[in-house]
């Protein structure tokens, strides 16, 4: 009764972390993926509680195949000695807070621009605070606490804001190259709309015509998901860096924030929440 109450479990184990690649099919493989690394070790456990048979065993070695290659991924990534372009990207938390902490991060990253989400009514003071160093601005004022900016040191050729899809977009000009740079924020997936709100906006990024783009954003998605690829197909770009934990629901790190770039080259480093519920990124990018 025991052993086939184990394979059970496998087979259960097992079609779970299945899913969890099946986005395309239904939105439960999206929210799945976003816990695919606790499904990986929950996998890996019920393996090793019925090893001896054999389907167990190609469980466990599947999981902890899957997960090495995930954990890897950005792993060699290195912080270049001169960057083409540096990014701040940082949810902010709609809630009014004491961000001098941040403002004086942001100042010290060096950063080209900075894309912001959740600058609600209680901290749009801090792009006034940021205007010191950061005098061009874009404000898109979305549904609520969903609002976004970007914030440049450069003039914007282009300005635009996607109010129905959570996005903002801007051209400048940095280093001599002229870079679109977008500001993200995306639903949670399944059975919030995210497949829907992508799908809304890939065939406005696809006809963007730029050389060099830059995405930040709260994708609300794992670096592995549907809605990631779906951006980088649609922009040209690639993640830079490695997965980093950006947020913490209840007390499980999500990789959930997300710095993409023509290439994809470049590093990612975490910064403090300062008063936000998620952790800002500073990518440092090089483009080919």
């Amino acid at each position: 009764m025991l052993k086939v109450l184990g394979r059970v479990l496998v087979v259960m184990a097992a079609l779970v972390l299945a899913a969890s690649f099946a986005g395309d099919l239904h939105g439960v493989g999206d929210s799945l993926a976003v816990f695919r690394l606790a499904i990986l070790v929950g996998a890996f456990v019920v393996a090793a509680l019925v090893w001896r048979w054999r389907g167990a065993q190609v469980l466990a070695i599947a999981s902890l195949g899957i997960g090495g290659l995930q954990l890897a991924d950005g792993a060699l990534a290195r912080v270049p000695d001169a960057p083409d372009f540096v990014l701040y990207q940082k949810n902010l938390l709609y809630l009014e807070r004491d961000r001098t902490e941040f403002i004086a991060d942001v100042f010290a990253s060096g950063a080209d621009a900075v894309t912001l989400q959740e600058v609600g009514p209680a901290n749009e003071k801090v792009l006034e605070a940021l205007r010191a160093e950061y005098p061009h601005q874009l404000l898109c004022n979305a549904r609520g606490m969903r609002r976004m900016a970007i914030v440049s040191r450069t003039p914007f050729e282009v300005q635009e804001c996607f109010e129905s899809s959570g996005a903002a977009r801007v051209v400048t000009q940095v280093g001599g190259r002229s870079v679109q740079v977008y500001s993200l924020h995306l639903y949670w997936p399944y059975p919030y709309p995210q497949a829907r709100q992508v799908a809304g906006f890939t065939p406005i990024f696809e006809a963007q015509d730029a050389a060099f783009t830059v995405v930040g954003g709260d994708f609300n998605m794992a670096p592995w998901g549907r809605s990631v690829a779906a951006i980088e197909a649609a922009t040209g770009t690639e993640r830079v860096g490695r997965p980093v934990a950006t947020y913490y629901l209840y007390g499980y790190p999500l990789a959930i924030d997300h710095v993409l770039a023509t290439g994809g080259m470049g590093s990612l480093e975490a910064r403090a929440k300062m008063g936000s519920d998620h952790l800002g990124l500073v990518a440092s990018i090089v483009f080919p």
